[in-house]
């Protein structure tokens, strides 16, 4: 999309990669809407089973040169995180050796054969298990124009196709002399023309993949770029007793390198000396799985993870991602075993930061069913560096037309994984799966203005193309917030106040019956700003003390605009300031009124 999610382009391929069925993976002519995902148990349908694949991408733009860098679990053929008898990876570790102090990926001879240990060095050349240089070589760059597909293909010292390093030595690959070890990869591509073209891609297993991990992935959805300028991406990995923890990895070279960080499973008291090595625990709320994070304006990083207490789990962090204290449960977010994402606003809103959270809502420790009811929150950022959630008003539900099921259970307002972007009008654009046939992924625009409603407060943003237009009948007293303009419009006599904190607020009431009053009382505080347009009511007028807004009048030939206070004006010890622009030709009997055209 080139203008805000308005206009969406065709969806285009990254990255491809092999599949024993050649070209088509799976064999299906409703490929588009078919889930082989729903199907990877089905050990009879081999069709579904048999190709090296990708998940969870998660994207970071480095704002100093424009690079998106997108990272990826890549797996060999196999059934990924399923159990080693269901065709699940079986291998610990990055499936690298050193050798003279470099990183080369090991090729095994033969499928689950390790004594024969050939490496893939440079410019694809292949050695053997005496460090002698072979015939074969193994194609490390790829081909654009095929996706990558042809990564991992390996040949003979007379350019004959022997097969993939990236499948398995049967069927169609039973030729091939070796291949990659069988365990999970991290993969990283980027683009410097706006997702345009795409790098091949690279494997930083080996920088951050240790030997006791049998997975490492992607938190998917998005990474940050720090106050500093280092590029942090949210990933989990499981250890040798099948449990999970949450960590950064983190590069301080613009993506060229990277290092692992602690995990907050690595310092918590709770888990009795073990860290995320060791854990063995089922307690609830001990593993750490997806996650996604913010950094406050004080350089504190919010770490949101995905567990199965029930509730999402919150750390945080003092030196940039390397080490994590205060993990907690966020008890105000329920939460069912699914991603989330989070993101912080660009900008303060009324002196507060913000941090915009979705998920699903129905607590939980797993399951299918528990993905739907999604909800957005606000959480506002208190200058200790807590987060307060009013989950209550703060909040924004996801009306979906997709199914959460699991088994013969069946429920509505599907909600399964989502990410979310700030857009260039200050809205958010919320992707988000609307069910768990896992095959359509559903786009949402949201006003910030939603969130803000039921608290009685009214937002715009200066970035927005049009100003906000409201109307309101009820009695509360209202605020406007946000650097926008907001118009009050309506008809007739209003029995509400207004403070007016942030931004311009115009008052366009308009007369009804002979009456006429846009707020009861009208307040100014901070830097708030009120415009009067056409002749204007108002019932008291105040001025609170560290005021620095005014009134504000446009003056034409045409239009006089008049602000008449019926009963007080109280102004705290501050100035009544008025800001009067001029539009209109000076007549003599204007003299004591006017100096000249223009602001004064």
């Amino acid at each position: 999309s080139h203008d805000d999610g308005k206009t969406w382009g065709n969806i285009t391929t990254i990255l491809d990669l092999p599949s024993q069925n050649g070209e088509k993976s799976p064999i299906r002519d409703d490929a588009p809407t078919f889930n082989p995902w729903a199907h990877r148990n089905n050990s009879s349908v081999a069709t579904y089973r048999n190709s090296a694949f990708l998940i969870d991408a998660q994207m970071v733009q480095d704002k100093r040169n424009g690079r998106i860098f997108l990272a990826v679990d890549m797996f060999p053929e196999s059934t990924g995180l399923s159990g080693p008898s269901d065709n699940g990876v079986t291998e610990f570790g990055s499936g690298y050796v050193n050798i003279d102090g470099k990183q080369y990926l090991r090729l095994n001879k033969k499928e689950g054969y390790t004594s024969k240990q050939w490496t893939l060095r440079e410019n694809g050349i292949v050695f053997n298990e005496k460090n002698e240089k072979t015939g074969y070589r193994v194609v490390i760059n790829g081909d654009p124009k095929k996706n990558f597909k042809d990564l991992g293909d390996v040949y003979d010292q007379d350019n004959n196709k022997l097969g993939n390093i990236y499948l398995k030595q049967t069927e169609r690959n039973a030729t091939v002399p070796f291949i990659a070890p069988n365990t999970s990869y991290f993969w990283l591509t980027h683009s410097d023309d706006n997702g345009k073209t795409w790098s091949s891609p690279i494997d930083l297993t080996s920088q951050v993949k240790k030997d006791w991990m049998r997975f490492f992935g992607t938190g998917p959805g998005v990474g940050i770029q720090t106050k500093k300028g280092n590029l942090l991406f949210p990933i989990y990995y499981i250890n040798r007793h099948g449990k999970q923890s949450s960590a950064l990895i983190i590069s301080k070279d613009g993506g060229k390198t990277w290092d692992l960080g602690q995990s907050p499973n690595d310092t918590r008291t709770e888990l009795y000396g073990k860290n995320s090595e060791t854990l063995n625990s089922n307690s609830s709320g001990h593993e750490l799985t997806e996650s996604q994070l913010v950094e406050l304006q004080n350089g504190d990083l919010k770490l949101f993870m995905r567990n199965t207490s029930g509730r999402v789990m919150m750390s945080t962090s003092k030196d940039g991602g390397y080490s994590w204290i205060e993990t907690k449960q966020v008890p105000e977010l329920n939460h069912g075993y699914s991603q989330l994402s989070v993101i912080k606003y660009s900008k303060k809103i009324n002196g507060k930061e913000y941090i915009v959270f979705s998920g699903q809502s129905v607590s939980g420790n797993s399951g299918d069913k528990l993905r739907r009811d999604g909800k957005l929150f606000l959480g506002e950022v208190q200058d200790n560096g807590d987060i307060n959630w009013d989950t209550t008003n703060l909040v924004r539900n996801i009306k979906s037309s997709g199914l959460a099921k699991q088994g013969s259970e069946v429920y509505p307002n599907g909600y399964v994984y989502s990410s979310m972007a700030e857009l260039g009008d200050g809205s958010i654009g919320l992707a988000y799966e609307n069910t768990t046939d896992y095959t359509t992924i559903m786009y949402l625009p949201i006003e910030m203005q939603e969130f803000f409603w039921k608290a009685g407060k009214i937002f715009s943003d200066v970035r927005q193309k049009e100003p906000l237009v409201f109307t309101y009948d009820g009695t509360e007293t209202l605020e406007k917030i946000g650097d926008g303009i907001a118009i009050k419009r309506g008809e007739g006599e209003s029995q509400s106040g207004i403070n007016v904190s942030e931004g311009l607020l115009v008052l366009d009431q308009q007369t009804k019956d002979g009456k006429n009053k846009a707020f009861t009382q009208l307040t100014l505080n901070n830097s708030g700003v009120a415009q009067v347009n056409s002749t204007q009511n108002i019932d008291r007028f105040v001025v609170n003390n560290g005021a620095t807004g005014y009134l504000q009048f446009t003056v034409t030939d045409t239009h006089s605009p008049r602000l008449k206070i019926n009963q007080d004006v109280t102004a705290h010890g501050q100035i009544v300031a008025v800001q009067v622009n001029l539009q209109k030709k000076l007549k003599p009997n204007d003299k004591g009124y006017y100096h000249a055209q223009g602001e004064e």
